[in-house]
């Protein structure tokens, strides 16, 4: 678990990886947001790593998570581990960049979310994908028996 210092608290992002089951079961159901940091492998010029995109998606869900913490208090955040995935065809011409189609970011997506479906999460709450991607609410609710919401962002 890494802790940041804020003026008022100590906002913890609680990281998947480092769970063990019992402790994932013991996340309070409706008050706990998952955030997935997702991003392809990609190049930018011969000046950048092909993590460029990766790397910032990682610290953009950390800052996101400490937002969250300091402005919503009885929210528990979990990191999922980041996926180095995407669609990225347009420079695939590039040693490094590594693209999928966007049928498997999709699933991938909807996966994660199922998963953790499954063991009780998102029972009223909302599963926000700020990736254009448009699941339907079968998609996760056909490995879970909870009624998911899922709202997403086009970017």
């Amino acid at each position: 678990m890494t802790s940041t210092k804020n003026k008022n608290r100590a906002i913890s992002i609680i990281e998947f990886s480092e769970l063990n089951w019992k402790q994932i079961d013991e996340l309070p159901k409706e008050k706990t947001v998952f955030f997935l940091p997702i991003s392809p492998m990609e190049e930018h010029g011969p000046h950048l790593p092909v993590g460029t995109d990766f790397l910032t998606a990682k610290d953009t869900a950390k800052d996101a998570v400490k937002e969250l913490g300091k402005n919503h208090k009885d929210i528990t955040c979990v990191l999922l581990p980041p996926v180095p995935l995407g669609f990225c065809k347009f420079n695939t011409d590039f040693p490094g960049s590594i693209s999928v189609s966007s049928r498997v970011v999709r699933e991938v997506i909807i996966s994660f979310g199922s998963a953790l479906a499954k063991h009780g999460f998102f029972n009223d709450d909302d599963l926000y994908i700020p990736y254009g991607i448009k699941p339907s609410k079968r998609d996760l609710s056909s490995d879970a028996s909870s009624k998911e919401k899922i709202w997403y962002e086009s970017m």
